[in-house]
């Protein structure tokens, strides 16, 4: 990512030893992953054949499983710190995404 892009869309800004978290990742913790999967499925609805859905589903199972390798090595190098942020912000997309997007909290 060109250096101006990376400060405006940021992956985490370092306060203090801390991690904060920016957009797009106070909403989601693998927001690449959600974009890939949005253009693939878009790509699966467009196309009006069944030949994409051979390659690109097995690549939609790739994308699910994905994080579910890499959780324990940011479990192992950030602790406590990933632990609540895990908890504060779902994997992909969840209503509490949506509802933050839109201002809206509990």
């Amino acid at each position: 990512m060109p250096a101006g892009l990376a400060g405006r869309f940021g992956s985490t800004r370092q306060s203090k030893g801390n991690s904060i978290p920016t957009v797009p990742y106070q909403y989601t913790r693998n927001p690449q992953l959600v974009g890939l999967s949005t253009v693939l499925f878009g790509v699966l609805f467009v196309v009006d054949s069944i030949y994409p859905a051979v390659g690109i589903v097995p690549v939609l199972v790739w994308i699910a499983l994905l994080p579910i390798a890499e959780e324990p090595w940011l479990d192992e190098q950030f602790g406590d710190e990933y632990e609540a942020y895990r908890r504060e912000v779902p994997r992909f997309v969840g209503l509490r995404s949506i509802t933050n997007v839109f201002g809206y909290s509990r």
